[in-house]
């Protein structure tokens, strides 16, 4: 039997079985978390999209703009990216939103 002959009852159910009495529930917290884990990465690769198709439009095919996405793809935390979208509604060329990019990314560094 191979993981795609199985089903999702039947995986939790083998988990279950297989764990100590009253662990089964271990098995729906781990799902969960993989869950919310799998929502979060769903969300950054779509906001990146967006901010990247956004910095395009704004400040057009430049090399500062070619940077700023580059820099953008580069991050994966959600809040950043969400802070960064703030900041393509403030700057008004690609090289101040480069700026605004640097100082997020500073802050966020100092913080940890």
């Amino acid at each position: 039997m191979s993981l795609d002959d199985i089903t999702t009852e039947q995986l939790v159910s083998k988990v279950r079985d297989t764990l100590p009495e009253g662990k089964g529930d271990i098995i729906m917290t781990l799902a969960e978390q993989l869950r919310n884990e799998g929502r979060e990465k769903w969300l950054g690769q779509g906001l990146e999209q967006g901010l990247e198709f956004a910095i395009d439009m704004k400040y057009g095919d430049t090399p500062d703009t070619k940077s700023a996405i580059s820099i953008i793809k580069n991050i994966k935390n959600i809040h950043q990216l969400k802070a960064v979208q703030k900041s393509i509604k403030k700057a008004k060329t690609a090289s101040e939103l480069i700026s605004l990019i640097s100082m997020q990314v500073s802050l966020l560094i100092n913080q940890i």
